[in-house]
């Protein structure tokens, strides 16, 4: 969650650096633009790169695969295949929470907020993201597939 909220303060500063206050919701220069790309692109890659930690766990037997019949409906969901599984995540992802999201943005928040409140803001958004998707992630990896682990 740290690299989470380190990250999230990084893009933040590079994009917004040097603004006192920025528009909320409309177009590329609005605080609430980044939610759109960056919920999907956030998902997918960290779906990505823990399956493939866990896919290296579980082949030298540090962690044990849950029993076959387990977790029907994330097995049916999320796909084996490691690229296909990040982007059905981050799309699933996407559809449920950046529309939630961009609602709750524009009926709490002010028109315009200073850069402190859309850094904040973004350092909690994608910190929760991750505490959603990631016990998802892995306990998909843990699901035994059909394909062979290397």
């Amino acid at each position: 969650m740290i690299v989470n909220a380190v990250l999230a303060t990084i893009i933040t500063w590079l994009v917004f650096r040097g603004k006192q206050d920025v528009p909320l919701i409309g177009g590329p220069e609005s605080g609430a633009f980044g939610i759109v790309p960056g919920t999907f692109l956030f998902t997918a890659a960290i779906t990505i790169a823990l399956s493939l930690i866990m896919r290296r766990r579980i082949s030298r037997g540090n962690v044990a695969l849950l029993p076959m019949g387990s977790m029907p409906v994330i097995r049916r969901f999320l796909p084996e295949h490691i690229l296909l599984r990040g982007l059905a995540l981050g799309a699933a992802i996407w559809v449920v929470l950046v529309p939630l999201t961009l609602t709750l943005l524009s009926t709490m928040l002010a028109d315009r907020v200073s850069f402190s409140t859309l850094l904040i803001f973004y350092i909690v958004y994608f910190v929760i993201l991750a505490a959603i998707i990631v016990p998802v992630i892995v306990l998909r990896s843990l699901l035994p597939t059909s394909i062979a682990v290397d």
